[in-house]
């Protein structure tokens, strides 16, 4: 979100890097080995990231943590739940979930029979 300018924008990973502070970096970026190696191989020597949010995933009592809260609210729902949430992460690894909204998951039940009426 460009709040200056208020809009929204997208920005590639290459100019965002140098900016995210390196306990964020270890949480969301991963370095892409086989296309490092391929550049090589082609004479050009650079790191490759790329997004992927595997320290988070990695990070077993934030995953139990947002687990009992689709739980949760599951269970308040009586059904599947679709959510959006954030996560602030602070450089002592602390975290906050942040909850923006849920709603009942679409999902087809197939309630018996089905009569076709004649064309």
């Amino acid at each position: 979100m460009d709040l200056k300018g208020r809009t929204l924008s997208r920005v590639p990973l290459k100019a965002l890097e140098p900016l995210l502070p390196l306990y964020l970096k270890s949480q969301v970026l991963e370095h892409d080995w086989e296309a490092e190696t391929a550049f090589r191989e082609s004479g050009i020597s650079r790191n490759i990231y790329f997004i992927s949010c595997l320290g988070l995933v990695r990070n077993r009592q934030l995953m139990e943590q947002l687990q009992r809260m689709m739980h949760l609210i599951q269970s308040e729902y009586g059904e599947p739940v679709d959510i959006e949430f954030t996560i602030n992460v602070a450089e002592t690894a602390e975290y906050m979930i942040n909850l923006l909204q849920c709603r009942p998951l679409q999902v087809f039940q197939d309630t018996g029979n089905i009569t076709v009426p004649d064309a």
